[in-house]
């Protein structure tokens, strides 16, 4: 389906991979991973051929389409959702439009010969319209907002929409068009847990070839048939799904490191053998020209040796566990008979709730059902509808929003950092240097940070802070995989109180609890993500 050969592209005088090839079969999904700023966003680009490369050829199947997600969709005129939606099958609603107008001419009065011509036209473009899937268009934008959790939206205008929300719009009509290869490109930002999960399934049952990229393990781990890894400005194909990946390239790396050990102790001692060759032959009298000539050939095989490169992980970027105060309450949050409502709506009622300390809480629920709103009346910046709350006592309350603001703009790290922790220019470097903010980077302004480095700049200030209760709102937005990884090994060694609203199965298994937010009812399952998913299928059966 896809053939790329010896590609090579620089941007702005650096070069983001060089002499990249693979193939990739029809009907493929196909994992792209790597670390972040490694060249994935910029390889879809050039596949989808809006980004030209300097060396390399691309080869696509005859006739075949590919679909780049637009991680912000714009439509260049006013319409709603649906509408816009409806644009994915412009080539088929015009077949409908030409079958229509047939269909009135053939209720007039025709010759016996222009009725056998309509017949023949309307028979060639029914064919096609079916061939395509015309019949079921409007079934398949209805099925695609359904599973994406958009369907309220469709007769919204679309320039109303929020960022996040235009961002699901655009997946929706990445999925509904007909392109034989899609690129998606972080497909599950925005998505709740169950569009996630809905998403899975589409991409497992579709016959299109399909490459994508995600920070979400769980997500990677269901869709990807194999991965293809961009690092150190090159690619390697590895024939697995994503955990088995994983599993295969610790392998690989402590066995690099093998080979690299062996030949740097082959290389010195051939650097000795030479200089021990060359001190010999220097003693002789006269000078030996037989133990030059052994010197100067060791030299040149040593310079023929092909070096193996030491292998390097990628230096992680949350080094530290959580500091931690003294135990406090043992009742972290009771509330009893609650009800939590946005202005005048009410999200959901008869909320009876204990969280205790030691607790792992995930809160899950599809967008817009109140999950931030919860957190919120637990910190104290809303108050309940109805219904009591009880917040404990000597609590040491650490908390992080979803937003992506962090401070002034004008700011620097640094500034920010010593800021929070009242603590001197050159004991907050050092910190911060935990936490992969290196050197001159501490200077950056707030404004430039990317969404990853905002949390990463929360978590490290957290982390530093000693506390008895997180209370995390999406922590794992924008993290590149190891940074999340690390986060989960630091919750797992926190002693206090987690409180979580995510949509990371992965998170959501290392939990005790879980509040699942629907039908403006909260139910509490006492296990983790898997367990209330189970018996939230067994209840339905």
């Amino acid at each position: 389906m896809l053939n790329v050969h010896n590609l090579t592209v620089n941007l702005a005088g650096d070069c983001i991979f060089q002499n990249v090839s693979f193939f990739i079969n029809e009907g493929e999904k196909i994992l792209i991973a790597g670390p972040n700023g490694s060249g994935k966003s910029t390889l879809f680009n050039v596949l989808a051929g809006h980004l030209e490369p300097e060396e390399g050829n691309i080869a696509i199947n005859k006739g075949a389409t590919v679909g780049l997600l637009k991680q912000i969709a714009e439509p260049k005129q006013d319409m709603t959702l649906y509408q816009y939606l409806e644009m994915s099958f412009e080539s088929l609603m015009e077949i409908q439009n030409e079958m229509k107008a047939i269909e009135v001419k053939l209720s007039e009065a025709l010759s016996d010969r222009e009725l056998t011509n309509l017949l023949e036209k309307y028979s060639k473009l029914t064919e096609i319209f079916e061939r395509n899937n015309g019949y079921q268009m409007h079934t398949i934008i209805d099925d695609v907002c359904n599973g994406l959790s958009i369907s309220h939206l469709k007769d919204q205008p679309f320039s109303s929409l929020s960022g996040g929300e235009k961002t699901k719009a655009g997946l929706a009509e990445i999925l509904i068009r007909n392109d034989d290869i899609i690129l998606l490109d972080e497909p599950t930002n925005h998505l709740d847990v169950h569009a996630i999960e809905w998403l899975e399934s589409f991409i497992k049952k579709s016959e299109k070839t399909i490459l994508f990229t995600t920070h979400d393990k769980t997500f990677a781990n269901q869709a990807a048939m194999k991965v293809l890894e961009l690092e150190d400005k090159e690619l390697r194909i590895w024939p697995y799904g994503f955990n088995e990946f994983l599993k295969k390239k610790e392998e690989f790396i402590v066995a690099q490191f093998e080979k690299y050990e062996e030949q740097q102790k082959k290389i010195q001692k051939m650097k000795e053998s030479i200089a021990q060759l060359r001190d010999w032959a220097n003693r002789s009298n006269p000078p030996s020209i037989g133990l030059h000539r052994r010197a100067n050939n060791m030299e040149k095989a040593l310079k023929r040796i092909e070096i193996i490169n030491k292998p390097v992980k990628t230096e992680q970027k949350l080094k530290n566990a959580f500091q931690e105060a003294g135990i406090g309450s043992k009742d972290i949050v009771i509330i009893e008979n609650g009800t939590v409502a946005q202005g005048s709506a009410m999200l959901y009622e008869n909320l009876n709730l204990n969280i205790k300390h030691k607790d792992r809480v995930g809160i899950v629920g599809r967008n817009g059902v109140g999950k931030t709103t919860l957190i919120r009346c637990i910190i104290g910046e809303k108050q309940l509808a109805d219904g009591t709350i009880k917040i404990g006592e000597n609590l040491k309350i650490g908390y992080i929003d979803q937003k992506s603001h962090v401070g002034d703009s004008n700011q620097t790290i640094v500034q920010f950092f010593k800021e929070n922790l009242m603590s001197e220019e050159g004991m907050a470097r050092n910190i911060l240097a935990k936490y992969g903010f290196y050197g001159s980077s501490v200077f950056k302004k707030l404004s430039v940070l990317s969404g990853g480095e905002r949390i990463r700049l929360k978590l490290s200030i957290l982390m530093e802070k000693k506390l008895n209760v997180l209370i995390l709102d999406e922590p794992t937005n924008h993290l590149d995989i190891e940074s999340q990884e690390i986060l989960e090994n630091s919750l797992q060694q926190f002693q206090g109180t987690v409180i979580c609203v995510s949509h990371d199965r992965h998170l959501l298994e290392n939990f005790n609890k879980i509040l699942w937010l629907e039908d403006k009812k909260v139910t509490v399952f006492v296990g983790p993500y898997s367990y209330a998913k189970n018996k939230r299928r067994c209840a339905a059966e």
